[in-house]
């Protein structure tokens, strides 16, 4: 995870108790803050390494794992001069299909997705910057197989145009243009996840509102578009930047966690398989939070999917342990 309030990355190892007993607290610099960050292994070497992005920044921060809990020095890859202003998320997958990790970077006010390929030893190479329009202002990206053609695709959320836009790749590190699915007027998108919601073999697009305490449900085609969205109202007045889907009560359907960004309050849309879903508030609190990151995993190994936050400005790691679909802090 990253810390907000300083320049600096903490690792924490989790034991077989479900604990996260050491912590390790990576340095960058002075003028270092990071705005997103994800893992993967970039130089074949079975050890997840982690890869981030400066707010302020025009480069790719790249720290390789020893493996044995600590890192060498922070890399920091150049995105070309000024190429990436605000660079607002990332994504590391094989593009290219060449069983080496690639990173794609979106920036927020250039308007591109800049695709970088990797040589499977910790080195990359500026291959091309995808355009996703004028002023479009991407907020979100993410990559799956959406056309079912074994190759991975890029899917932004278009903040300022009310759109999802879709880079289908040829599975050689080039994409066709983009295509665009409409989200909805007067109410801005901001983030978008992937997952298939009513089991007809194609990925379908859930995405967070800023505004009207909804997500929309945008059920795919099987080649890159996607319906009109489908509006699930919150119970409560909140807004929520990111979701996180998978299974969360063991019924073999997909879920949708939600997190409200103004306080810590985490609703839950259960899904039948058939597109339809029933809302549950699994966390309440009145603690007010800042940016908030949200994932989701197994960290017990009881086989349920558990939810961890990161809430600033204080910091604080949460962890709510899945029990049987009810989550408990």
């Amino acid at each position: 995870m990253f810390s907000y309030s300083s320049f600096n990355l903490i690792v924490a190892f989790g034991d077989a108790n479900s604990t996260f007993k050491t912590t390790t607290q990576l340095a960058l610099s002075n003028d270092i803050t990071v705005n997103a960050m994800t893992q993967a292994n970039l130089n074949d070497d079975n050890w997840l390494d982690i890869i981030f992005i400066g707010t302020f920044s025009i480069e790719i921060g790249i720290l390789s794992n020893k493996g044995n809990g600590s890192f060498y020095p922070v890399i920091l890859l150049s995105t070309g001069n000024s190429s990436f202003i605000y660079p607002a998320g990332l994504v590391v997958a094989d593009f290219s299909n060449d069983n080496h990790s690639d990173i794609a970077v979106m920036t927020y006010e250039l308007n591109k997705v800049g695709i970088f390929t990797g040589d499977g030893n910790g080195n990359f190479l500026k291959h091309k910057s995808l355009f996703t329009g004028r002023q479009s202002y991407i907020t979100s990206i993410v990559t799956n197989d959406l056309n079912n053609d074994n190759y991975l695709d890029i899917i932004v959320v278009n903040n300022n145009q009310n759109n999802i836009g879709v880079f289908l790749g040829y599975g050689n590190g080039n994409f066709q243009e983009q295509k665009t699915s409409f989200t909805g007027g007067f109410i801005q998108t901001v983030y978008a996840s992937v997952g298939d919601f009513n089991e007809d073999s194609f990925l379908d697009v859930v995405v967070s509102y800023t505004l009207k305490y909804s997500v929309g449900i945008m059920f795919g085609y099987g080649n890159g578009s996607f319906d009109e969205p489908i509006r699930f109202l919150a119970d409560t007045d909140w807004t929520s930047y990111q979701t996180v889907v998978i299974d969360f009560n063991g019924d073999d359907h997909l879920d949708i966690v939600m997190l409200q960004t103004d306080y810590f309050i985490i609703n839950i849309l259960f899904g039948d398989g058939k597109g339809n879903f029933q809302q549950q508030t699994v966390l309440t609190t009145n603690i007010e939070v800042g940016n908030t990151w949200i994932r989701a995993g197994d960290f017990n190994n009881d086989r349920y999917q558990d939810i961890i936050t990161l809430c600033s400005p204080s910091d604080t790691l949460n962890i709510l342990f899945n029990e049987c679909g009810c989550c408990t802090t």
